[in-house]
């Protein structure tokens, strides 16, 4: 029982971190996507357009209107009156409270002008395509990023080599100038070296532009990234899943389809009713309440009096406007479905076309990928053991090598390590393809 126990908490210690990580490649290219200001403005449009549409749609509804007015009057009136030659006077102070309450309720049917007709299929259509450019988008700049890292750790390993062999070569250089001092060589050779160092120079800084570029925008995160791709080389799903890839682009495909169909039903029912006069329809109700405190002095004679009126208007109105060109209206509203239509048709055609090209894209920068990094294997083994039979030779006969075996021992050396460099950097590439594809067929 203790052994098995022993077995379990080894398996819970040390295995589940490698499981648990298992997406970790994942996860650090998301945060860093995350801090991307180019992904961040495709976004950003996309939540503007969602907000825009939500406004546009919201004040297509009825609009509501509510108000509420209350009043505080002071009113003085006198009257005179004559009758059969006798005069009456009358003093009045009144005091009137009023309140009044009004909701109203508008549409406007049929627009004449075919605005928000315009307005929300346009959103509509930038939001739908807006989502499927982002979700490529978001590939393009993963790829991008990953590549950034490749870039990196070539530079680094190529500025390690270099620096080996400029210093050979300004070893080799000092040589060449003793011979050619004592006219043993002619100046060809020497020129020969020179040109050589500096081409390297040039590659040199080269490289340090490459690594000064990358620290301003990565810092310090080459090192985390490499740890997580060679976890994701070792225990992570590191074949490309190309069936679930391909299904995701006809899943993509097929969406993009139905979108379209229902956009285009939404709008190809206009056709019913566009030639149709604008219809405003309004709905109110009113309530009103007046409380009237009278003090009235008539002849002498004071009397109160109070008055209570309530009120209510409920009311229904109906316009109907047609523009006085009614022809030119219509055509034109008419027309501009029809260029509506074309429009969606075209757009989402250009979708589908661009989404194709992106799956060509990824399964042919695989395929040459694995192709390249099966060459760079066979190069690197057979330099592998090139340079293994050479080093037997260094270390049994160095004079084998020719007039300096030391340098040219170090120059085959130096092959070597470049071939090494290749086939490491070819197989990183088959790998950031490799999760490219996976990454996409999972979202």
């Amino acid at each position: 029982m203790i052994k098995i126990f022993n077995i379990l908490l080894f398996l819970l210690v040390f295995l589940n971190p490698l499981f648990s990580n298992e997406n970790d490649l994942t996860s650090f290219l998301e945060n860093i996507l995350q801090n991307d200001l180019d992904l961040q403005k495709k976004e950003n449009r996309l939540k503007t357009l969602i907000a825009r549409d939500k406004i546009e749609r919201s004040i297509n509804w009825f609009d509501i209107n509510f108000a509420y007015r209350k009043t505080s009057n002071e009113l003085t009136r006198d009257q005179t009156e004559k009758q059969n030659e006798d005069q009456k006077l009358e003093h009045s102070d009144i005091k009137e409270e009023g309140e009044r309450w009004w909701i109203e309720l508008n549409r406007t049917f049929f627009e004449k002008d075919f605005d928000s007709v315009y307005d929300l299929l346009n959103a509509k259509l930038d939001i739908t395509l807006g989502k499927f450019e982002l979700d490529i988008f978001r590939i393009e700049r993963s790829a991008d990023i990953f590549s950034d890292f490749l870039e990196w750790k070539r530079a680094d390993l190529v500025l390690e080599i270099s620096h080996e062999k400029l210093k050979l070569q300004y070893k080799e250089n000092m040589i060449l100038e003793r011979l050619f001092e004592n006219n043993v060589i002619e100046p060809d050779d020497l020129i020969e070296n020179l040109a050589e160092i500096k081409k390297i120079e040039k590659e040199i800084s080269q490289q340090k532009e490459v690594i000064s570029q990358f620290n301003k925008t990565y810092k310090n995160l080459n090192v985390e990234f490499y740890e997580k791709l060679e976890l994701f080389s070792q225990i992570g799903d590191n074949k490309a899943d190309t069936t679930a890839f391909k299904e995701k682009i006809s899943a993509s495909l097929s969406a993009l389809n139905s979108m379209q169909k229902k956009i285009l039903s939404s709008l190809r029912r206009k056709y019913y009713y566009f030639y149709l006069p604008e219809i405003n329809l309004s709905l109110s109700y009113q309530k009103k309440n007046i409380f009237q405190d009278w003090e009235i002095m008539e002849d002498e004679e004071f009397k109160l009096r109070e008055r209570d009126f309530k009120e209510l208007y409920p009311e229904a109105e109906v316009e109907l406007s047609v523009p006085f060109n009614f022809w030119g209206n219509t055509s034109g509203k008419y027309h501009l479905i029809k260029s509506l239509e074309r429009g969606v048709l075209t757009k989402f055609a250009e979708a589908e076309k661009e989404l194709q090209q992106f799956e060509n894209k990824l399964i042919n920068d695989f395929i040459t990928a694995l192709k390249d990094f099966s060459w760079q294997e066979k190069i690197f083994e057979l330099q592998k053991i090139k340079f293994e039979r050479i080093k037997k030779k260094y270390e049994a006969k160095p004079s084998l090598l020719g007039k300096n075996p030391e340098i040219a021992y170090k120059k085959e050396e130096f092959k070597y390590k470049k071939a090494e460099l290749d086939f490491e950097i070819s197989q990183m590439k088959l790998y950031k393809e490799i999760f490219l594809i996976n990454y996409f067929a999972e979202k």
